[in-house]
């Protein structure tokens, strides 16, 4: 029960905070993580899982860690590239959008 309430106290602790999202060096890749609403979320005609932060992340940071990005308040995930992941991805980010709960975000590129 403590273990029950420990975590529950985490999560509600990060549901009212939107944070810039981070990127990160890795000895596998770097990476970016994002932490917080995602205020939209849909799947365009290009088969595109497309998703709006709250915080936007600073371009230029990103691209110091060869992101390459060019919006910095959005993400994209072709579906094609993991059908699985992409549909458990998906069904999160929706869960959490309708019970107004933070999302965690990481987008890792090999460079």
């Amino acid at each position: 029960m403590r273990i029950i309430l420990a975590i529950t106290a985490i999560l509600y602790s990060f549901s009212s905070f939107a944070a810039q999202p981070i990127c990160n060096t890795h000895a596998s890749g770097n990476y970016c993580t994002y932490t917080g609403i995602v205020s939209k979320v849909y799947v365009n005609s290009s088969n595109m899982i497309l998703m709006y932060f709250e915080q936007p992340v600073d371009i230029n940071t990103a691209n110091s860690f060869g992101m390459n990005i060019v919006h910095g308040e959005a993400a994209a995930f072709l579906i094609d590239n993991n059908p699985e992941f992409a549909k458990l991805s998906y069904s999160t980010i929706l869960a959490a959008q309708a019970s107004n709960r933070p999302n965690y975000y990481t987008d890792a590129r090999k460079l």
